[in-house]
């Protein structure tokens, strides 16, 4: 399964493609969604991001985001639900020559955060992430993002040796998510709504304020084009979808 490069040391097991072929066998009644012009983005003109924006039936928008230039590779991949009152998942992969880090973060843009499956949710991110001690953690910083984050995370690093185990823990991830949303009943028209203003709120404030990823978006496209791509993936999905349902006026 792995190929190695045996004189760089440089594996290039991560493959966006396949990875995704892997965890979205995990993801039940999905379908593609066209997003046009924002299928790829070049930042500074010459880094292509590739995105893909699925709807999960019951659920919410499924995106991913990916990066492949051999020796710099970066994967995000994102479960934004507002049919359920679930937290915002976040996975960011990345591969720079020999260091690999994975990123798990969990967004409390729900109605109820003392919500029993959420806080038995964070209790399984926990676990997994104690489960793989032998690999190190990354040093966490506070930045205003902190406000909306839950203290269950992980952040992990490694070298191409250990990138097997830390996929393992992408897939693993993934699966207690979803595992997750078959608990939580669907949530009312009415906090539908109250899920998507929290969303489109926050959606809102990470253009305005800033982060490491988006940062590097603004400095390239500007802050009005980077608000525009922040909103097709996936605010647009959300207004196209909402206004067909007729829960969110159009």
């Amino acid at each position: 399964m792995q190929n190695q490069d045996s004189s760089s040391g440089l594996s290039f097991l991560f493959n966006p493609k396949i990875l995704m072929f892997s965890v979205t066998k995990i993801l039940f009644n999905r379908y593609i969604l066209d997003i046009g012009k924002y299928k790829t983005v070049y930042i500074y003109k010459v880094l292509p991001f590739k995105s893909k924006v699925y709807n999960i039936d019951g659920i919410g928008i499924f995106t991913t985001m990916s990066l492949n230039l051999g020796i710099m590779q970066q994967l995000t991949f994102e479960i934004t639900p507002y049919k359920k009152d679930l937290a915002q998942l976040t996975i960011d992969y990345t591969i720079l020559f020999r260091k690999r880090e994975l990123r798990v973060e969990l967004y409390e843009l729900m109605v109820n955060k003392e919500d029993t499956f959420y806080k038995n949710f964070e209790k399984k991110i926990d676990e997994i992430n104690d489960n793989y001690s032998a690999l190190e953690d990354i040093s966490v910083s506070e930045t205003w993002l902190s406000d909306y984050l839950s203290d269950s995370f992980i952040k992990k690093k490694g070298e191409p040796k250990d990138e097997e185990k830390l996929l393992k823990l992408f897939t693993e991830v993934v699966e207690a998510y979803m595992e997750y949303a078959k608990e939580v009943p669907t949530l009312s028209e009415d906090d539908q709504k109250k899920k998507y203003d929290a969303i489109k709120e926050f959606s809102d404030l990470l253009v305005e304020k800033g982060g490491v990823a988006i940062n590097n978006f603004k400095r390239s496209l500007g802050d009005e084009k980077t608000k525009d791509f922040t909103i097709i993936i996936p605010e647009w999905v959300f207004a196209r979808y909402s206004i067909i349902s007729g829960l969110i006026p159009g």
